[in-house]
């Protein structure tokens, strides 16, 4: 007979395997040879922190859960100073490397992360033609050479997408396949990101990366010169509703940025002051921030002391209007005229003050 104080030990242990059945969490076992006893480690997933362990005698532990079928977490040193990405699925994973090699530690026991790795390996190579073609170009001084290496610049680019492209084809039951497609949506337009969606697995598309492709076809439009802006709707600083065409009858720049943008940052104490001198004239500057952290959004608009409407949706890169004119980089911006069409593009304050010593006398 068990002695009554043996059973729920034996209940603790029967959970605790449970817990880690495969696809209910991930445990990741690291080594990290060379590191001192106490070193901290740090688990994150995007800018959240989630997890930290410290090393005893070279190993470390960390656990959790990702959403199906897996995630990008990344292993950071306290001081920030190295980081290891990786894809992590609900089961074993190990992760062995080396104090001030962290990030070309090997982790095995995730099929996302060997497809992550593979397509490293083919972009890598392009990675290093494009580079050396870069150093040669900057330091030739002949004219002809010089468009001869641009061009050879642009057929590495052109590689590189295809790379992309065919890796989408060849993998579309992967993970890696709808982050692609979601990342370079923006660069590769509609049409393109349409295809390629569609190649993809349901069950991928039905992933944070697959949700966010799909609304980047769902509300993108045509944003060229000449062309009326696309209206929108976001919500402002106080969750008050700021439409587009409230501006309607005003030349109004959108300003695309973000609180950990630093050149928007840079920028916008000239932004300010050209916002202060062409106000009064009948400028309207319109803030469509790609924050997703709302005290870190405030709390840049008050150092900042930016003096007009803001709007967010605290999606990121994926907020509405940002995915509507298919921001890829911050700063951005557009300049509209009284009739509603862009007349510019990605202005910097000196180019802007010219355009708007043209519109606004």
């Amino acid at each position: 007979m068990k002695s009554p104080l043996l059973l729920p030990l034996l209940i603790l242990c029967v959970c605790c395997n449970l817990c880690f059945i495969p696809g209910n969490i991930f445990r990741i076992s690291g080594v990290l040879k060379g590191a001192p006893d106490s070193t901290l480690l740090y688990l994150y997933k995007g800018i959240r922190k989630t997890d930290s362990a410290y090393v005893l005698n070279g190993k470390f532990y960390f656990s959790g859960q990702v959403a199906a079928p897996a995630e990008q977490l990344i292993i950071r040193t306290s001081d920030f100073s190295e980081a290891k990405y990786m894809w992590v699925e609900n089961k074993e994973i190990s992760v062995e490397g080396e104090k001030g090699k962290l990030r070309e530690a090997v982790v095995r026991g995730s099929a996302a992360q060997l497809e992550n790795e593979q397509l490293d390996i083919l972009r890598n190579r392009l990675y290093a033609i494009r580079d050396s073609i870069k150093k040669i170009h900057s330091a030739d001084t002949s004219g002809v050479s010089k468009l001869t290496l641009k061009k050879a610049q642009d057929d590495i680019e052109k590689q590189l997408r295809q790379t992309d492209r065919d890796f989408i084809r060849q993998h579309p039951s992967s993970i890696v396949s709808a982050v692609l497609v979601s990342t370079y949506a923006s660069s590769w337009g509609r049409d393109t990101t349409a295809v390629l969606y569609k190649l993809l697995n349901a069950s991928i598309q039905q992933t944070r990366y697959g949700k966010d492709a799909a609304a980047f076809i769902r509300l993108n439009r045509p944003v060229d010169i000449g062309m009326p802006a696309p209206l929108f709707t976001a919500p402002g600083i106080n969750n008050e509703n700021i439409s587009l065409a409230s501006y309607k009858g005003k030349v109004v720049l959108i300003e695309f940025w973000a609180s950990w943008c630093g050149p928007c940052r840079k920028s916008n104490p000239e932004l300010v002051k050209l916002y202060e001198e062409f106000h009064p004239k009948g400028l309207e500057i319109l803030g469509i921030s790609l924050d997703e952290d709302r005290v870190d959004w405030e709390t840049a608009i008050k150092q900042d002391k930016l003096p007009w409407p803001q709007a967010t949706d605290l999606k990121g890169p994926k907020t509405a209007p940002a995915l509507i004119y298919g921001v890829s980089a911050i700063p951005d911006n557009f300049l509209i005229d009284v009739n509603g069409n862009i007349i510019a593009h990605r202005l910097n304050t000196k180019a802007l003050r010219e355009k708007l010593s043209e519109r606004l006398q």
